[in-house]
């Protein structure tokens, strides 16, 4: 079933996939992530797989061959799962990486730190977590200065130069 042409069924058998724990389902989940149509029952199954999911999921949200469509899909599974194996793995995650999937990154660990603030995580990689954070946005600081002297505000690189400094310093 997991491979029936209808994406509905598909779909389904994913989220049994989940319910019955086949660990063996795992990878094939994961690239139904890039599917629209079957990522709900992807992610769903996922995150009822818990922590025996985690290792497969680092190692797709690490892999940069992998498609970004596919890899920015990754924080959210692990927000689902919630455990603090999925949240030290965000946080060790990527270090420097695309920046919209660094965004969902510190998102999906922000969401997972709010709903449960005793969540442990490894205090030495918050800290370089953070040092990242800072050096990026200093990076970004004199771009931002840049464009900002040969454009007006409103222009779109203008815009878009400043939402990519001031995520450096969201979450």
């Amino acid at each position: 079933l997991i491979d029936d042409p209808d994406p509905s069924v598909r779909s389904i058998a994913a989220q049994s996939a989940g319910a019955l724990q086949i660990v063996d389902w795992i990878p094939l989940l994961v690239e139904r992530l890039i599917r629209q149509k079957e990522r709900a029952g992807a992610r769903t199954a996922l995150a009822a797989l818990g922590d025996r999911a985690v290792p497969d999921l680092a190692r797709a949200l690490d892999d940069r061959a992998r498609p970004l469509a596919l890899r920015l899909q990754l924080p959210r599974v692990l927000r689902d799962i919630g455990t603090p194996d999925a949240a030290n793995t965000l946080l060790k995650s990527n270090q420097r990486d695309d920046a919209a999937l660094q965004h969902r990154i510190g998102e999906a660990l922000w969401a997972m730190r709010r709903k449960d603030v005793r969540m442990p995580l490894d205090l030495l990689w918050v800290r370089e977590a953070i040092g990242r954070r800072l050096d990026r946005f200093e990076e970004l600081e004199p771009q931002l200065a840049a464009v900002r002297a040969k454009l007006p505000e409103a222009h779109l690189l203008v815009r878009a130069v400043r939402r990519r400094t001031e995520q450096a310093l969201e979450v």
